[in-house]
């Protein structure tokens, strides 16, 4: 018998609407796993997981538990805990106050069992000693650690997380994803995580599965997906910049194509014989200061520093314009011609 969550060819569909927002969806999380749905907003994400939650109805398929459907079970009684962007506190309670809410009726009873879960559940997401704060003292981030612990607090065999770090900012929003992993990972938990941004994923997930137009398109680990997008529109999604036709072998091919292929190869990256596709990401060519001869020559549009790099916007024939990486602090003039290297780590092959 199959564990943990099993979606089984779900739709979902919405009044009006020209198209179902989940289309035939098939999807597995094993117990103690964690699995993010990744896509852009209104790729129906979120619409599958209140299918799992049970707030939204199937118009087709299934949603089961360890094998045992879970499609007629209201939502209070399938076990699954619930954490939405805003964590949605009960302001007239203190902290404490709120992670209890979230505990079965003979723990909250229970004054001892209460107070030590309560203990026990914020020193978890970091916050002891925090029983007694007003929730309106809070941060945005204490706010969510709360929101988590109080959904963690009946022990679920399933928690289900949509978008809940997308209202922080960005460098909040990047220490608690791996925060919300270290929880995750520590109480055993079996999660759905649903992001728009792909660190997010990344950072969270066991496994990655993409979503597009209501349609599952790869669900892989985080490192297999990235090396290895299933198609174009994956690879674009991930942030993949740039795509250049892999040539027959012998054919007459621009420098930079052939210094893309070579370096690929040379790392052992697995490319697809003619007509497929080389996928560039930012980082595929590299800036070779003080070369006397670059493998490629690329002439430079924009330089921009982005988190203590420096990236530069070149125009690269035959693969069109890119983002290579030069190293902290290097500058040069737009419009000045610049040595590359390829990079095989930003490279990848997919069909074409």
């Amino acid at each position: 018998m199959s564990d943990g969550l099993q979606v089984l060819d779900v739709v979902v569909r919405y009044a009006g609407a020209p198209a179902p927002a989940v289309d035939g969806v098939d999807l597995t999380v094993p117990t103690g796993e964690v699995v993010a749905l990744l896509g852009p907003s209104g790729c129906g994400k979120s619409s599958l997981l209140r299918a799992v939650a049970g707030l939204e109805p199937l118009a087709g398929g299934d949603v089961a538990w360890d094998g045992v459907s879970v499609a007629g079970v209201p939502v209070h009684r399938r076990g699954f805990g619930l954490l939405f962007q805003d964590g949605q506190l009960f302001a007239h309670r203190d902290v404490a106050g709120n992670v209890a809410y979230g505990m079965p009726t003979p723990v909250r009873r229970d004054r001892a069992a209460r107070d030590a879960r309560v203990a026990e559940l914020l020193d978890l997401v970091g916050l002891p000693g925090t029983q007694r704060r007003d929730v309106a003292t809070l941060s945005g981030g204490e706010r969510q650690r709360v929101a988590l612990a109080r959904a963690l607090a009946p022990r679920p065999r399933l928690l289900l997380l949509d978008e809940p770090l997308s209202a922080l900012d960005r460098a909040l929003r990047e220490r608690l994803a791996l925060d919300l992993r270290e929880v995750l990972t520590a109480t055993g938990t079996t999660a759905l995580f649903v992001t728009h941004d792909q660190d997010e994923a990344f950072a969270v997930a066991d496994r990655v599965a993409v979503m597009d137009a209501g349609r599952l398109l790869q669900v892989a680990a985080p490192a297999a997906l990235w090396a290895r997008p299933a198609s174009r529109r994956v690879a674009q999604f991930l942030g993949y910049e740039a795509f250049v036709d892999v040539p027959s072998p012998g054919a007459d091919a621009p420098a930079a194509v052939r210094a893309l292929v070579d370096a690929a190869r040379a790392a052992g990256v697995a490319l697809l014989p003619a007509g497929g596709l080389l996928a560039l990401a930012a980082g595929a060519f590299v800036v070779a200061p003080g070369a006397a001869d670059g493998v490629v020559v690329g002439t430079v549009r924009v330089l921009r520093s982005r988190r203590g790099r420096t990236e530069v916007v070149v125009d690269v024939d035959g693969v069109g314009r890119v983002s290579a990486l030069a190293p902290a602090g290097w500058t040069c003039a737009p419009g000045a011609d610049v040595a590359l290297h390829a990079d095989a780590a930003a490279v990848a092959g997919l069909p074409g």
